[in-house]
This record gives C-alpha cells, sequence and structure tokens, in this order.
C-alpha cells in the first residue's frame, strides 16, 4: 500500500471526526480515533516502518512550515494520538464498556495518561473511579485530572527510580541534540555531511538511528538491531552507542527512566534532525522549518 492509499483510508474517517467533533460523543471520538489507529497499525506492520516517520511522511511538511508540499490535512499530532488510543485498547468493544456515557474527548484526552503512562499506573479502585469520573456529568473533570496526575508527580521519588544512574546518557544526550541542532541551522548540507563525516554506508545505520529512537520515545513499537557499527564522527558514534544500549530489549525500565528525564518530544525532535542529513532534500526541509 502506498502513502496516498493509506491517506484515502484514513480520511473518510477523519472527515467524519472534523466535520461533527461538536455533535460527537466523547466515546464516539475515542472509537473514530481508534479505526484510524488501527489502519495505521496494519501500514505499520505491512511495511515495517516507524510510527514517526510514517505521520511525517503522510502530513508532507512541517506544521510550521509554508513551502513545502503538504500531502494532506492528516497532522502528525492527531495521527499519534490516533495510534495511542489503539494501542490502549483491544477493540471498540472495551471503548464501549470503559466509556458508556463520556461526553466530552477533551476529558479523556486529559486522562490518556493513566491508560498507558506506567507513571500514572492506578490501583483497581481508583481505576473505577477514574472511570465513573470521567463518565459523569461534574464540571471542572479536566482540573480534577490535572490536579491528580500532579500528586502522583509528587510522591514519586527520583531516587527509588535510580533516575540518578542515567545521569551520563542524559548530558550525552542533550550535548548531541545541542551539537546537531547548530549544524543544521548554521551550515548548508556538504558541510554539515562533512562535519559529521557521514559517508554512504553510514547511511543506512542513520535510518535505523531514527527509527530506534521512535521505539524509545513510545515503548511497544517495533525494535531494529543496533548491530557494533563505528561511525568516523565521535560525536555522533558516543550517541549511536548511547542509544544502542538503550534499546536493549531487557531494558524497557531504563527506558521508561529516561524518558521521564528526556520528554518523547525531544527523542522525536533529534530524531528528525538525523533523518534530515541522510538526504540534501531531508535537509533542506528541515533547514526551512528552523528558519534558516
Amino acid at each position: 500500500m502506498k502513502i496516498s492509499e493509506l491517506i484515502g483510508n484514513i480520511t473518510p474517517f477523519y472527515n467524519k471526526y472534523k466535520s461533527n467533533k461538536s455533535d460527537l460523543s466523547g466515546t464516539e471520538s475515542i472509537i473514530i480515533m481508534w479505526d484510524i489507529g488501527n489502519i495505521i497499525d496494519k501500514f505499520i506492520s505491512i511495511n515495517n516502518v516507524s510510527p514517526h516517520n510514517l505521520y511525517r511522511e503522510i502530513y508532507g511538511k512541517s506544521e510550521q512550515s509554508n513551502n513545502i508540499v503538504q500531502k494532506s490535512y492528516l497532522t502528525r499530532e492527531f495521527l499519534s494520538r490516533s495510534y495511542r488510543i489503539f494501542k490502549m485498547f483491544e477493540d471498540k468493544k472495551v471503548i464501549k464498556e470503559k466509556f458508556p456515557t463520556l461526553k466530552d474527548f477533551s476529558s479523556f484526552r486529559e486522562a490518556m495518561p493513566f491508560f498507558d503512562n506506567p507513571i500514572y499506573k492506578l490501583s483497581k479502585n481508583d481505576e473505577i473511579d477514574l472511570l465513573k469520573l470521567l463518565n459523569s456529568d461534574k464540571k471542572g473533570i479536566v482540573k480534577s485530572l490535572d490536579k491528580k496526575k500532579k500528586s502522583i508527580n509528587n510522591i514519586l521519588n527520583p531516587r527509588d527510580q535510580k533516575l540518578n544512574e542515567l545521569e551520563e546518557e542524559v548530558k550525552s544526550f542533550k550535548i548531541f541534540y545541542n551539537y546537531i541542532y547548530k549544524l543544521i541551522r548554521d551550515l548548508e548540507y556538504e558541510s554539515c555531511i562533512s562535519e559529521l563525516k557521514i559517508n554512504k554506508e553510514d547511511i543506512e545505520h542513520l535510518n535505523i538511528l531514527t527509527k530506534n529512537l521512535g521505539s524509545l520515545a513510545q515503548e511497544g513499537m517495533i525494535k531494529y538491531e543496533m548491530i557494533d557499527f563505528k561511525y568516523e564522527s565521535e560525536e555522533l558514534n558516543n550517541f549511536y552507542l548511547i542509544i544502542k544500549n538503550l534499546m536493549k530489549p531487557s531494558d524497557e525500565k531504563i527506558r521508561r527512566r529516561f524518558r521521564r528525564l528526556i520528554p518523547p518530544e525531544r527523542i522525536f525532535k533529534i530524531s528528525e534532525y538525523i533523518y534530515s542529513v541522510i538526504s540534501f532534500e531531508n535537509y533542506s526541509q528541515m533547514k526551512s522549518r528552523l528558519g534558516s
């Protein structure tokens, strides 16, 4: 299936959602987005592509840029949320059972971390209370949920989670993030490639690196083998080794800790920066987005 066919399959559901947004119940909105997530999941399984790269292909340009061809109105944020909803619930029957009278989708959106983020995992009784709140007619549900999330974060002790053990990884991540951002912002393509010492052999490994950064940002995604490989660039090589270690199959807890220190959106962003150096076209688009 081509990207154009995928867009064609998603568009009727998206149009139904956008055209009737004010009339749809929260439950109906979730179900439509679950259907879209289901379509995305099938495409990912068949084509072995990382979700965030796929979202970029579907939308076709940066939401902040006006001079790059736009393929659709399906933004990465909407696609990502739809796929996230699909991963939360086994089927639509479960959604209907959990949210029989959910009126407002924004309430569910605020509650999403309680359904898929281990940091906010609730006890069985607390989950029952949460569902009662979401399905109620009470006012101020969003504020109540925000308060609950803050209370959970406040009682978490970073030392208990051994976050300090990732100090070096986090430091190295930030160093390379700033390094590659400045290269793209300040240099033309050939100069950037020269600075990073990238050759044709590196491209395949860079592709795998960007895909695994997507998997690092969102647990449960496809992981790709990162073989022992050495880049000429010391900065790039150090970053590669950090991600390679974090992506070991048995390190799920470590990856969760890492995401508490480096937000997933930052991980996605550095993936886009690295993806941009793979080709002149990608680089030109990123330069435009950075306002060069």
